[in-house]
């Protein structure tokens, strides 16, 4: 989660992009993300980071 006065200044890919090669390094060969299926902003940078959409879930954040 980015805070709002930075976002769209790529703070959150180079976080993820941190985090990816972080786990990479540490032999971690799966993740996933979990996101609202209507945040289009993080869905289209999730897929240009190389992720697909496995499944959508109607119940996001319900119990949280």
């Amino acid at each position: 989660m980015v805070l709002p006065e930075y976002r769209r200044k790529h703070i959150a890919a180079i976080m993820l992009e941190y985090t990816l090669d972080e786990l990479n390094k540490k032999g971690k060969e799966k993740v996933w993300l979990v996101t609202p299926c209507d945040n289009d902003s993080a869905i289209l940078m999730y897929k240009k980071l190389g992720f697909s959409i496995e499944s959508h879930e109607k119940r996001y954040m319900k119990y949280i």
